[in-house]
């Protein structure tokens, strides 16, 4: 594009109008209907910006063909659907987006229609279908509070303690009042992570439903009242308690009803440390298998183990120099999932799972020792390489066969088409 000729070409407007998208969805924060969490924007803004940008350049056409319509309509039909299924109350507001949708969507590919009135209408139907739609989540820190994350940190390391953290409710005045300074010591969401401190917290159990169970009832960032209380009750296989089990030392509630209960219900060998912040309070405890290497937690008793290397969080290695006939199960502070991987004396021994979601090696009964070595490998990963790969073939080839839409002869007179 020639210098002389920006300030009059569609180029031009097209930049313009991306700044315009991203400056509404992360500026500040008194433009609240297009705001998005920042985590989330752009994934979703650039594909939206790129997608509209590419249909209105390559579908626009004197008369549009029936099979193309029906299509249009039944995608139309089918996301608005979900929509009102996920967002009952709010089906008048969804069924006028999906009419605007339907009738301007058919207005876009028409070749009469100026570019000013399609960055017109698409300002206006976004802001309508930001309306219409679902909540969305404005409580989130500003940009400038995430701490950077030391060089130091090695994601693929273990911890030996890790911090669970209740959160009952975080919308309140001293979210609005203190911002960053009220999240920093409640460790909503992922804080813990980004601070450099394990947690376990509301984001934790994704896609595993038995951790899920027994916390969180849902995933998302605040945890449901029983979740401290599940923490402490008994595992029957290992005689633990579940926090035990995982490695919890501390307990970060929230002020509030959460806090309050963990305080009544807690045992007591649970103390609680004094003079933290106003905002949480903290509760800890020696853990019974602190003395244990790696992520191994159970058992404490009838087992003598050596470290062997570092733990990692895709790998450890061990030796077991000594332990009881009846000491056939070892109990790692490992969240199970398929991939998982172990062997005894360099012979494959079986994987298995303690209460659906903490991971455990099953050993010969016979009571003998050697090395034990845990590894994880992703699954699937070749047919997930080879998957992604065919993904983005079959993507550029479409973006590029526009005879899948038209017929030769349409092809070469679109292409003297200018808008």
């Amino acid at each position: 594009m020639e210098v002389d000729t920006l300030y009059s070409s569609k180029e031009f407007v097209y930049f313009c109008l991306c700044i315009c998208f991203l400056i509404l969805t992360q500026g500040p924060s008194s433009i609240h209907v297009l705001k998005l969490p920042v985590r989330f924007t752009p994934f979703f803004q650039i594909f939206l910006i790129i997608s509209t940008l590419y249909l209105w350049d390559n579908y626009r056409d004197k008369s549009i063909s029936k099979s193309k319509k029906n299509i249009f309509y039944l995608i139309v039909i089918m996301t608005s659907t979900i929509s009102i299924m996920q967002y009952p109350q709010k089906w008048v507001g969804i069924l006028i987006a999906a009419g605007m949708c339907i009738y301007f969507g058919l207005k876009f590919v028409k070749q009469d229609m100026k570019l000013a009135q399609m960055v017109a209408i698409t300002i206006l139907f976004t802001i309508l279908s930001r309306i219409s739609g679902g909540i969305y989540n404005h409580m989130f820190p500003k940009w400038d509070f995430y701490p950077q994350i030391s060089e130091s940190i090695n994601l693929n390391s273990v911890d030996p303690e890790y911090n669970m953290c209740l959160v009952d409710d975080v919308y309140n005045d001293a979210w609005e009042k203190n911002g960053n300074e009220y999240i920093k010591h409640i460790w909503f969401g992922n804080i813990g992570l980004l601070s450099g401190r394990p947690s376990i917290n509301g984001y934790s159990p994704i896609k595993q439903y038995a951790l899920q169970k027994r916390f969180f009832r849902m995933v998302q960032a605040l945890t449901p009242m029983e979740a401290g209380i599940g923490g402490l009750e008994i595992e029957p296989t290992t005689g633990m308690t579940f926090f035990d089990l995982m490695r919890v030392k501390n307990v970060i509630a929230t002020n509030g009803l959460l806090a309050d209960l963990f305080a009544r219900e807690k045992p007591t060998h649970w103390t609680e440390l004094e003079g933290n912040n106003p905002y949480s309070r903290v509760f800890s405890h020696t853990l019974p298998n602190e003395k244990l290497p790696g992520t191994l937690s159970w058992p404490v008793e009838g087992l003598t183990v050596v470290e062997k290397g570092t733990p990692q969080a895709t790998q450890e290695t061990f030796t077991i120099t000594s332990r009881d006939k009846g000491t056939n199960k070892l109990v790692f502070a490992r969240t199970s999932w398929p991939g998982y991987e172990a062997t005894f004396n360099g012979v494959a021994a079986p994987v298995s799972t303690v209460a659906g979601f903490l991971l455990a090696v099953d050993l010969p009964a016979d009571g003998s020792i050697g090395v034990v070595k845990l590894s994880y490998h992703l699954p699937y990963v070749h047919i997930t390489l080879a998957s992604f790969g065919l993904s983005i073939f079959l993507t550029i080839l479409f973006m590029n066969m526009n005879f899948l839409w038209n017929r030769p002869y349409e092809i070469a007179l679109k292409n003297k088409v200018t808008i």
